[in-house]
């Protein structure tokens, strides 16, 4: 296995994500079968912050990481373009991921409690029978049913792709 020859592996997951949810690579995180998975799964959730901002929490022991990473999508990325890239930059250099600070060694050991237990707070929908979503509705269903009656342009009919 690569995590027992020296290679830094960095897994990282939005907690917004339905496709790969931060909860099944958890689950991969402590199932994968190296020399140090004891000390793995002992190690506490940290915060991952950049900037000043918390952009998640990470598990980690020596080369190993698992991140979650808040209010992302499956394109990390694209939701969260700063903690991805500390994350990225801390892997290549060599550095905790958490907050970048320590150099990684074979015993670097991510303090903190064992689950992740970030919530955000709870923001409710209007309500349904309200006027303002009622009228939001209608234009949805407008929009849509107008694309329903337009005319295919040229380059999006069957014949252009016959070529």
């Amino acid at each position: 296995m690569i995590l027992n020859n020296g290679v830094r592996v960095s897994l990282y997951y939005g907690d917004a994500d339905y496709i790969c949810n931060w909860f099944g690579g958890q689950a991969i995180s402590l199932a994968v079968n190296y020399t140090h998975k004891a000390e793995f799964a002992a190690a506490g959730y940290q915060a991952l912050t950049y900037n000043g901002v918390e952009y998640g929490e990470v598990r980690q022991f020596g080369n190993f990481s698992f991140t979650r990473v808040y209010e992302s999508g499956h394109e990390v990325p694209y939701y969260q373009p700063q903690g991805a890239l500390a994350v990225f930059n801390r892997t290549i250099n060599h550095v905790n991921i958490a907050d970048g600070t320590m150099p990684v060694t074979a015993d670097l050991t991510s303090s903190g409690p064992l689950n992740a237990t970030h919530t955000n707070s709870y923001v409710s929908l209007p309500p349904t029978n309200s006027a303002s979503l009622a009228a939001w509705s209608s234009s949805i269903i407008a929009s849509y049913s107008a694309l329903d009656n337009e005319t295919p342009s040229p380059s999006m009919t069957a014949s252009a792709y016959t070529a």
